[in-house]
């Protein structure tokens, strides 16, 4: 079975040109905000811009002091805000799914988010897993569930 690993820094998530993959192969895998209610519109502790990116959406560009960059798993297009957040999908669900697997493999490194290195690794189908993360330097590994009693 192919699991996703992030061995870069920062969380599991997608570039924007990931991203637009899967809006268009998997729509169900994608947050779907109003504007209005997305903490982009709330959040007014940080100055952004959008810029332009690809049919019609646009990019999030968080600003911090001169660092402008687009905030990876973030388009906006017609006043909806699509993110691919793991923190509130079943993460775990999504890092063996068919589909963004075969995104990544075939985007190879334009899939990664800013300091992201993702990586598909095998194991043993049927093993149930969870993913660890290493606090020091954010990476991630794949651990075999056990058994456990109180």
């Amino acid at each position: 079975m192919k699991v996703i690993i992030n061995k870069g820094l920062g969380n599991f998530t997608l570039s924007n040109e990931a991203l637009l993959l899967l809006i268009k192969l998997k729509p169900e895998a994608v947050d779907k905000t109003p504007l209005k209610d997305s903490y982009l519109f709330y959040d007014s502790t940080e100055e952004y811009k959008t810029i332009s990116f690809k049919e019609g959406f646009f990019e999030y560009i968080p600003q911090f002091g001169n660092d402008s960059r687009s905030d990876d798993g973030v388009l906006i297009k017609d006043n909806i805000v699509y993110t691919f957040n793991t923190i509130s999908l079943n993460t775990q669900k999504y890092r063996s799914d068919p589909v963004i697997i075969s995104i990544i493999e075939e985007l190879k490194e334009k899939a990664n988010p800013h300091g992201g290195e993702l990586k598909i690794i095998e194991i043993p189908e049927g093993v149930d897993f969870y993913i660890d993360s290493d606090d020091t330097f954010d990476t991630e590994t794949v651990v075999e569930r056990h058994r456990r009693w109180n």
